[in-house]
């Protein structure tokens, strides 16, 4: 079964680069999110996707809250 074939043998990346997916793997991606299991039925599903200049400042936020949370947050990396 292809599915499992692919889940046994990814990888997992420690940072992501350029270049992004298209938009039609995107598309793909989406499909597939939404045929994912809803046991608590909280549709409808909402994705947001992040690109350009606001990927950037949304990590930028997300490190200022973190050294905001967690002062010696570098000292744990």
């Amino acid at each position: 079964m292809e599915t499992l074939k692919a889940l046994h043998t990814r990888n997992s990346v420690a940072s992501l680069s350029e270049p992004a997916p298209t938009q039609k793997e995107m598309e793909l991606v989406f499909q597939a999110a939404l045929r994912a299991s809803d046991h608590a039925r909280l549709r409808p599903w909402r994705f947001i996707e992040v690109t350009g200049e606001g990927r950037k400042k949304l990590g930028n936020a997300f490190l200022k809250t973190a050294k905001d949370q967690n002062k010696d947050i570098y000292q744990k990396l």
